[in-house]
């Protein structure tokens, strides 16, 4: 069994990792055949590359969880849609949005812990809970075995609920996102109550940067679980972003995968009734011009494009308005520069936008694992692991979670792009 890494050694996101096991290559590598395609989930920086592949001459099978199909059709699409709207009329595009509807035609959906085999390779998904459909995976060939984590969720998730434990193997590859922190145990219902308190009490504007897929899911079930709770607190709620209103229904549709608990007193389907979409340009106008108490919810979440912009050059303006960054924002990103005091931020159309607007960031929301819930997934295997590879993390995350997994005699490697190791 060899592994190559390709995406993702250094940094959060573009995880590729090619595994060559019993003559059948899987995952994502462009300079080799590939025979199948394991994917943990359906968020882009995980399955942007399958369009590009399927446009190269990938014709063999994607595995995913049926969650994960519905979902990354969803973000291929609008993904393909804004490719060829970016790019000039006489450039070529990575790939066309033909390519990201013919590529889920690939899609073998599969069902959590049950095994099924391609070639002499065994291959089984665990539910990760990090977000709708979201998996870990095991490979077994010639008694050896190999977990990838995709991207863990947590073991306090309100939404999904935990994650299952790691299960019996020989090598880890995993996520380290969040590597170098414990949360604080955080009441999410009581620190956006704070946050909406604020904004009418200022009567301003509470603009949230969320990704379209999963947390602008679980904010909207946590605002419209506080209007229920405090009706006294009822504002005005938009949300802005084509691809958030196909996800709503997507998760509506798969709603009893979700934590039992979540809805004894407030159910997914109440949380999503009476939604109020952004879908014209006067619409926004209209929002940006109101001067009471309201919510928008907009993409993306890191403030790399999408239609929060159409809002932030004008509410960031003024004082009293809030922006509320939930989540991990990566270097370099504009969140990142907001959220660490820079004031002048460029646009994506490279438009300088002044940011007087309060800043209130917290990682709490953040759908990934933190280092007491790696802890608590690995404990049953810390004695049987061989080798544990580090990915998908910057150096502070994974240097810290090394050295708190050499501590328990663990043998950790943090591959860099290109290598590779027999195992």
């Amino acid at each position: 069994m060899k592994l190559t890494f390709i995406g993702a050694t250094q940094t959060v996101t573009g995880s590729k990792t090619l595994i060559e096991i019993n003559k059948r290559n899987f995952l994502k590598f462009l300079d080799t055949h590939i025979d199948g395609i394991i994917l943990t989930h359906a968020h882009l920086d995980h399955s942007g590359l399958l369009p590009y592949l399927y446009k190269n001459g990938f014709r063999g099978p994607i595995y995913c969880t049926k969650e994960t199909a519905k979902l990354t059709r969803i973000i291929l699409e609008d993904s393909a849609e804004l490719l060829k709207n970016e790019v000039p009329s006489n450039s070529t595009t990575l790939y066309s949005p033909e390519d990201a509807q013919n590529v889920i035609s690939l899609f073998r959906p599969v069902k959590y812990n049950e095994s099924f085999e391609d070639g002499k390779v065994i291959i089984e998904f665990f539910k990760a809970s990090h977000i709708l459909g979201a998996a870990f995976v095991r490979l077994t060939a010639d008694n050896t075995s190999i977990v990838f984590s995709g991207d863990l969720g947590r073991f306090d998730d309100l939404y999904l609920g935990s994650p299952e434990k790691l299960v019996q193997t020989d090598y880890l590859v995993l996520e380290s996102t969040y590597g170098s922190s414990i949360r604080e145990s955080t009441d999410h219902m009581k620190e956006l109550k704070t946050i909406i308190e604020k904004t009418i009490s200022q009567k301003s504007t509470l603009l949230i940067s969320s990704f379209a897929l999963h947390r602008a899911q679980y904010l909207t079930y946590l605002i419209k679980k506080i209007f229920f709770l405090y009706p006294e607190l009822k504002i005005p709620f938009f949300l802005n972003s084509p691809m958030m209103e196909q996800v709503f229904f997507t998760y509506l549709k798969f709603k009893d995968t979700f934590k039992e608990q979540t809805f004894l007193d407030f159910s997914l389907t109440e949380a999503y009734q009476e939604l109020n979409f952004l879908d014209h340009f006067w619409d926004i106008e209209e929002r940006n011009n109101y001067e009471g108490p309201q919510i928008i919810i907009a993409s993306s979440g890191m403030l790399t494009g999408g239609r929060i912009w159409s809002h932030l050059k004008t509410m960031a303006l003024k004082e009293k308005n809030i922006l509320f960054l939930p989540g991990f924002q990566v270097v370099n990103t504009p969140g990142h520069k907001i959220i660490h005091g820079e004031k002048l931020i460029m646009s994506p159309e490279q438009e300088a936008i002044e940011i007087n607007c309060e800043i209130i960031h917290s990682s709490s929301f953040s759908s990934h694992a933190d280092f007491s819930d790696f802890q608590t997934w690995m404990s049953p295997r810390i004695k049987t692991l061989k080798k544990v590879f580090l990915l998908h993390g910057e150096d502070k995350a994974k240097t810290a979670l090394k050295k708190q997994l050499e501590l328990q005699s663990l043998n950790i490697i943090t591959p860099l792009k290109g290598e590779s190791y027999t195992i």
